[in-house]
């Protein structure tokens, strides 16, 4: 969820779930694939409004540094159809995107 304010007020929700199998796991490291399905919803300051649905393969590497304590990088390739309902004049689009995301992120998970 992020709702920014200032002079351009937008709000945008993003919702992720998904499936994972562990297809290698060395105690305190575990390699894993997976897809996750993605829909959101953006609303901007001039009413323009995107609706967003798609699948995003994945692959992770997990490592456990205490029983309790993990981090993790998942980068997953994203599809994703994209409508765009603007209001009048502007006419109303579709698109179609693949995108690289997670390349850069760092997971830390605590493990009950």
């Amino acid at each position: 969820y992020e709702h920014r304010l200032a002079d351009e007020q937008e709000l945008d929700l993003t919702a992720r779930t998904g499936l994972d199998y562990v297809f290698r796991n060395d105690g305190r490291l575990q390699l894993y694939a997976g897809l996750d399905a993605v829909a959101g919803y953006e609303q901007a300051f001039n009413n323009d409004k995107t609706y967003r649905i798609g699948a995003a393969p994945l692959f992770g590497m997990l490592v456990f540094v205490t029983d309790y304590l993990s981090f993790s990088v998942e980068p997953r390739l994203v599809g994703l159809y994209s409508y765009f309902d603007n209001p009048a004049p502007s006419p109303d689009a579709d698109e179609w995107t693949v995108d690289l995301k997670g390349d850069s992120l760092l997971i830390v998970s605590i493990h009950f």
